[in-house]
């Protein structure tokens, strides 16, 4: 049997959605086997989704523009608050996750409470108790996407960027550095390399408290910079002040990057090297209790990494901030995934993800590799305790939501619920508010004195839910491994 809900609209529609206009009225309820529209007329489940079939070609379609038409709501400020119009519909009592989502998400964004109870209260009548709603069955086999070749134009203005980036960056941190040198609290106990990748500098850090005795549980934490830019160095107060908050030690592990080391070269480096520090007996390693960590790319390296079986079965956890997990999605595409729609917001990465693509990535690659994209990693070759963390302005949250949904299994209602946070056996999810991409490091130009003040203390809450998770967790347990 077939059932459709339409949210009702409080405002006009956006021409983008005008051919749904009869459906995207004051109100609308299931009637036996058709939809009524109140004060219009009724239309039958069928005509419904001939209609939205033959206005766009794809629920990706159809979401966008319903989510073009909040943008436009938001961005006139005489315009009355609206309730995104879009229609959820259940096909054998099974509910397209996409739209359904896609729906709630714009309407958590809007200020008025009222939107989010109205979402809230039609998807709930959706998902009632007569139903059995089952997630989608994921496919067995992808389809592999490959990478093409950029415009020999694109290939010039990429390299040009890129290595002008590289310079300015080393550079004007190497000045930040000789000008004001980090306090001694934050520098790294030691450095230390391995035969494996003799050219790659590992910064141990170890805790104060820690006795002579102690063998501790580690953290291995991979650094950010889109594949291309940063080094270790970038993570030492985060990596210095974990260590010495959870009485860990923590190794920011240094690996090749592009694009002179293209993939799958950093992701060897982190498997080679995160092995040689678990084998190391001359640190102070319960090597039981290891974690692995990363950044933005350096969480997108973290979940390739830990799909090794040599990484795998020496890893408890892993713990991703922010990270990117889908290459086979054009910058576009992400960007219109991004429930905030305001022209003032900022989006660090919007005009720089097919750079960071280009110098990652050769031509030819499947992109939808597992090891690449990890949003097709499964969750059995994944270690079995995962906290993903996003922030709320950051086109690459969408993404990671859903990767770390399909890990854990997560059905309809529990998609809806956990939009913002879950937390399912041993997985863990949470969309920080009110921060942008890389909110837990000091590196963004042009922000406000307020923006730092509300980034510091996101970053403290987060570092304290981390640290908790993975103390009475996979630290607080030594036989933790998946």
């Amino acid at each position: 049997m077939e059932r459709a809900m339409v949210l009702s609209s409080t405002a006009p529609i956006q021409p983008g959605c005008c051919r749904l206009r009869e459906a995207l009225t004051r109100q609308a309820r299931p009637v036996g086997n058709r939809v009524r529209v109140a004060g219009v007329h009724e239309l039958s489940r069928p005509q419904l989704r001939s209609q939205k079939r033959a206005s766009f070609p794809s629920s990706k379609a159809f979401c966008g523009a319903a989510y073009q038409s909040v943008r436009v709501h938001r961005e006139v400020q005489d315009a009355p608050k609206v309730i995104l119009g879009c229609c959820t519909v259940c096909t054998q009592d099974r509910l397209n996750s996409h739209d359904s989502m896609i729906t709630i998400l714009a309407c958590r964004y809007l200020s008025t409470s009222t939107s989010l109870l109205a979402a809230m209260t039609v998807v709930s009548m959706d998902l009632d108790e007569s139903h059995n709603v089952t997630q989608q069955p994921q496919p067995t086999t992808v389809e592999p996407l490959i990478y093409m070749q950029a415009p020999p134009a694109s290939r010039i203005s990429y390299f040009v960027k890129l290595w002008s980036l590289k310079i300015a960056q080393r550079a004007g941190f190497a000045i930040i550095r000789a000008l004001n040198p980090a306090p001694k609290g934050i520098r790294p106990s030691f450095l230390k390399t391995y035969p494996c990748r003799p050219h790659l500098r590992n910064r141990i850090f170890i805790p104060q408290s820690r006795k002579p005795w102690e063998q501790l549980p580690v953290y291995l934490s991979l650094h950010a910079g889109g594949h291309a830019l940063c080094d270790a160095q970038f993570d030492d107060e985060f990596c210095a002040t974990l260590a010495n908050k959870l009485n860990i030690l923590v190794i920011s592990i240094e690996y090749s990057r592009a694009p002179r080391s293209r993939f799958p070269g950093p992701t060897n480096d982190v498997v080679a090297i995160a092995q040689a520090i678990i084998e190391d007996d001359d640190l102070p390693i319960n090597k039981t209790r290891v974690v692995l960590g990363g950044f933005s790319a350096g969480g997108n390296l973290a979940l390739s990494a830990a799909q090794f079986p040599e990484v795998k079965d020496k890893i408890c956890a892993v713990v991703c901030w922010y990270p990117v997990t889908d290459f086979s999605l054009s910058s576009l595409e992400k960007q219109s995934s991004r429930p905030y729609r305001n022209k003032k917001d900022m989006d660090d990465l919007k005009d720089w993800a097919s750079l960071w693509q280009w110098a990652y990535i050769l031509p030819g690659q499947n992109i939808r590799d597992p090891l690449l994209s990890v949003r097709y990693a499964k969750a059995e070759n994944l270690p079995s305790w995962i906290y993903m963390i996003g922030a709320q302005y950051d086109m690459l949250a969408n993404e990671a939501r859903e990767t770390i949904f399909d890990i854990a299994s997560l059905d309809a209602r529990e998609r809806v619920v956990g939009l913002d946070e879950f937390e399912k056996s041993t997985y863990k999810w949470k969309l920080v508010r009110d921060v942008r991409h890389a909110f837990t490091h000091d590196i963004m130009n042009g922000r406000s004195k307020a923006t730092e003040a509300i980034d510091k203390m996101r970053t403290e809450q987060m570092m304290l839910s981390v640290g908790k998770w993975l103390l009475r967790g996979p630290f607080g347990n030594s036989q933790t491994h998946s």
